[in-house]
């Protein structure tokens, strides 16, 4: 007894130490490439800083889970600034003295990252922020890119707009003493006069002097120019070059006092601490009535115009860190892609200096539309200056969040505008941005709600869906040119069953849609497969430049699944961008709406049925290891019985598709595995006639500690070839 023991433990002591050599063979002896994140860690602003460095370590954990970069594990390595000019310097000078960093992602604030790009200058240090926008960070400075369009570009771009979209005419300008403001200020007031918008008067808030812990200065600088305003008449635009806080606090306390202006302000204005901070100040001064219309912002992304790529982001920091993310993260999460692709394509492991001096010439050469990085923001690519220049989303305020307004301008090439640009310059369907041309486009809300699945067929591959489609928009609307492009048969919108008109001159139109869709499903992990039952649409005859679809995902869909195989899980909703042949025969893009419903394969007795004979199997196989030497031949028959029952279940249960799924994967493995048994017995039984008493006592503990780490990863490499096979 004790040298079975003995024999026993020695077995199991290799296998334990066999997994944890795999273990480090495949991991330990990987090198580590390390990158650093400097942002605000501490103090009151230290939330932005958490946000920053969630959005990256979500990056880096998914490409670290892939093997890494040029089989390296990225470290991420934490620098508090603590949101001050001191901070930031200290924090720069300690992140360029480890030679081991890479490049640096951050810093938050502007006044932060203006302290420490000069230090990452002189040290040859990249860096790449995805948050400071003020303009004189990349002024001549080759080692600082940014992933957010500057100051004087949103500026810029907002101010054409409110020109153009809404004819102003007279404006007021209010900015905070920073540097923040001081851009906007010179930029704006320059753009003004161009563009023939009278200014009234600019005002400054001095937030910095303004120490008192109940912010009574501020709040008294703010009351005396909402007095202002309202003395002074015919004002159609009030912008805002402040920050989030002071922004709301303007907002609530102007429309307190009847001025109804439209209030437009930069990026400061669209994160979701002004909404906040918003919630805030309504309970402050009890007033409430803000969310009407007229208050606009400007931003580089929405997720009701994003991408499949956005709901995976979004599922997957939700699932991290049981929080919802904001542009903050997500924009930090494109730095981190950008980043790490760039460092995928040079030589990561060579000396500091010549891998800092390479990965910024590879930065370097996404440099366009046609050379880029497809992040969750969308292109990314950088100006000589390495400033990242897009087209901007105007955003409006509505119940308590921001939305997409009904008019955009997107990004056009100056040669499809150039025949008749002069008339499109009249009729301000198209506007200039620093040598840029966009065209004027009309966005349409769409939501798909109230869908009722059923009859799903496999052989078919269809499924049947009644739903009502919402659109909402404003000007003109065509609804007969709508495709719904995996309908099996034409589906045309004629008689809405609902007309709503709306205070701001928009209007809703509801119909009801009765069809027979399309559906692609993927088998292969059956029976525990996810499946999507998908409806989408586009316009056949007006491309982005004239129509731009945007989800409407203020509350989920409802929908109802009428199947004994299936039972829904949730939906989402996203739009996308594709090139597609026009009716003209021209290629252009046109904006596609998607609705998405994930289904999962019901727990049936056919599923159990299924499954049995492998359970069953697995059990009384490995029961056989047990069985007395002198009777093992006994087991070997029913080892041969199991074999034959497993290959009767296997083709009762015929595999309709044309491809190998989960089910089938285990019974082929148990197949390998009941022979091996079969022949392991034998073995046995040899040795054991050959009276080799110890060699098999070695056998029998190795076969009984072994096979069940057989069956488990038998399992597991199952799934993982359907996953990704």
């Amino acid at each position: 007894m004790k040298k079975k023991f003995f024999i026993s433990a020695f077995v199991i002591s290799v296998s334990i130490s066999l997994m944890f050599i795999l273990y480090f063979s495949l991991w330990a002896g990987k090198k580590n490439v390390y990158i650093a994140v400097a942002s605000t860690f501490s103090g009151k602003h230290k939330d932005y800083g958490n946000e920053m460095l969630r959005g990256i370590q979500l990056y880096v954990d998914k490409i670290n889970a892939t093997g890494g970069v040029n089989d390296s594990v990225v470290k991420v390595l934490v620098f508090d600034d603590k949101g001050t000019k001191k901070g930031a310097g200290e924090a720069a000078k300690s992140i360029v003295r480890n030679k081991k960093i890479r490049f640096v992602l951050g810093h938050y604030f502007s006044n932060c990252s203006l302290k420490a790009a000069p230090i990452y200058e002189k040290n040859m240090m990249p860096s790449i922020t995805s948050s400071a926008t003020l303009d004189d960070l990349t002024t001549n400075n080759d080692w600082l890119f940014r992933i957010v369009p500057p100051n004087s570009y949103q500026t810029k771009f907002i101010t054409t707009y409110a020109k153009s979209a809404s004819n102003i005419k007279k404006a007021v300008f209010i900015y905070e003493k920073d540097a923040y403001g001081s851009s906007l200020l010179k930029t704006f007031t320059e753009k003004a006069s161009e563009l023939c918008i009278d200014v009234s008067f600019k005002s400054l808030i001095d937030t910095i002097d303004s120490i008192d812990s109940k912010n009574l200065i501020v709040d008294k600088q703010v009351i005396q120019i909402v007095n202002k305003i309202r003395n002074t008449q015919d004002i159609d635009l009030i912008f805002l070059a402040t920050h989030a806080n002071t922004s709301a606090n303007l907002i609530v306390q102007l429309r307190k006092s009847k001025c109804n202006q439209i209030i437009i302000g930069a990026d400061s204005m669209a994160s979701k601490f002004f909404i906040d901070a918003l919630t805030i100040y309504t309970k402050k001064y009890s007033f409430s009535d803000i969310y009407g219309s007229g208050i606009y912002s400007v931003t580089w992304f929405h997720k009701n115009l994003s991408g499949k790529a956005n709901v995976d982001f979004a599922k997957a920091y939700m699932n991290k860190y049981h929080l919802k993310p904001s542009l903050i993260s997500l924009s930090a999460y494109d730095s981190a892609h950008v980043a790490i692709t760039a460092l995928k394509s040079i030589d990561s492991n060579k000396f500091s200096r010549t891998v800092r001096k390479n990965f910024k010439q590879s930065l370097e050469r996404y440099y366009d539309q046609h050379h880029y990085i497809k992040g969750l923001t969308g292109k990314i690519f950088f100006n000589a200056s390495g400033d990242m220049k897009k087209s901007m989303i105007v955003i409006q305020l509505r119940d308590g969040d921001y939305i997409p307004a009904f008019t955009q301008y997107i990004s056009v090439p100056y040669e499809k505008i150039s025949d008749n640009i002069i008339q499109n310059g009249i009729d301000e369907s198209i506007i200039a941005n620093e040598d840029e041309f966009f065209a004027k486009t009309n966005l349409i809300f769409v939501r798909v709600d109230n869908i009722h699945f059923n009859q799903i067929h496999l052989k078919k591959q269809t499924f049947h869906a009644k739903f009502d489609i919402k659109f909402r928009f404003k000007g003109t609307f065509h609804p007969e040119n709508i495709q719904f492009i995996n309908a099996k048969h034409p589906i045309v919108l004629k008689n809405p069953k609902k007309q709503i008109q709306h205070q701001d001159n928009s209007q809703t139109l509801i119909y009801n849609v009765d069809g027979i869709f399309s559906l692609d499903f993927n088998y292969k992990k059956y029976p525990f497969d996810t499946q999507t039952l998908s409806i989408s649409l586009r316009d056949t005859k007006r491309s982005i430049d004239k129509i731009l679809f945007s989800a409407e995902n203020q509350k989920p869909v409802s929908f109802k699944l009428d199947s004994d195989k299936w039972s829904p899980l949730h939906s989402y909703s996203y739009i996308e961008k594709q090139e597609m042949v026009s009716e003209s025969g021209k290629n252009k893009i046109f904006s596609k709406y998607h609705v998405n419903v994930l289904i999962k394969t019901k727990l049936t007795k056919k599923t159990i049925l299924l499954f049995l004979p492998l359970c069953l199997s697995a059990l009384l196989v490995y029961i056989g290891y047990f069985f007395p030497l002198k009777r093992m031949n006994i087991s070997m028959i029913i080892n041969i019985v199991l074999l034959i029952i497993n290959a009767y279940f296997h083709l009762y249960f015929d595999n309709p598709f044309h491809y190998i799924i989960f089910s089938e994967y285990l019974y082929i493995f148990m197949y390998g595995c009941i022979g091996f048994t079969v022949c392991y017995q034998a073995i046995l039984i040899t040795f054991y006639l050959k009276q080799l008493t110890r060699t098999v006592a070695l056998l029998r503990t190795m076969g009984i500690i072994l096979y069940p780490i057989i069956i488990t990863g038998t399992v597991f490499f199952s799934y993982y070839l359907v996953s990704h096979i």
